[in-house]
């Protein structure tokens, strides 16, 4: 898995210093969080050929502070079967109020979606 390949959105109330800091800090345990819930999904898709597509969401806390508050992480990947790359892969990072209100935008969204006729899918929440 290519981090090239994901969406970074960070809080808009950090600073140009603290998105790089953050960035750096996180590169090496998102890939790795990418490449192990990748390779899961792909063995997921294996056990069931009927399966097209597939999300999973992950918030952690995050071992880091800013102005005394501290900062969480939203990942999401999206893959379809018949496509090597992600259809989606996004970080977010922020403040626990930022990525709770992600994490309703998305999930939402995903509610939505399985409403459509002929899709169905499964959500596990989790308290962050």
């Amino acid at each position: 898995m290519n981090l090239v390949l994901s969406e970074w959105f960070f809080e808009k109330s950090y600073d140009k210093a603290t998105v790089q800091l953050l960035e750096a800090e996180l590169v090496e345990p998102i890939t790795k969080w990418l490449v192990d819930t990748e390779a899961e999904m792909r063995n997921h898709f294996a056990k069931h050929p009927e399966k097209k597509s597939c999300t999973s969401m992950q918030a952690t806390t995050l071992n880091y502070n800013h102005r005394n508050q501290p900062v969480f992480c939203l990942h999401l990947l999206t893959l379809c079967r018949d496509n090597p790359d992600p259809e989606q892969c996004a970080i977010f990072v922020g403040t626990k109020e930022f990525i709770l209100a992600k994490r309703k935008y998305l999930m939402d969204q995903f509610e939505d979606h399985l409403s459509a006729p002929g899709v169905e899918g499964v959500m596990v929440e989790q308290d962050l």
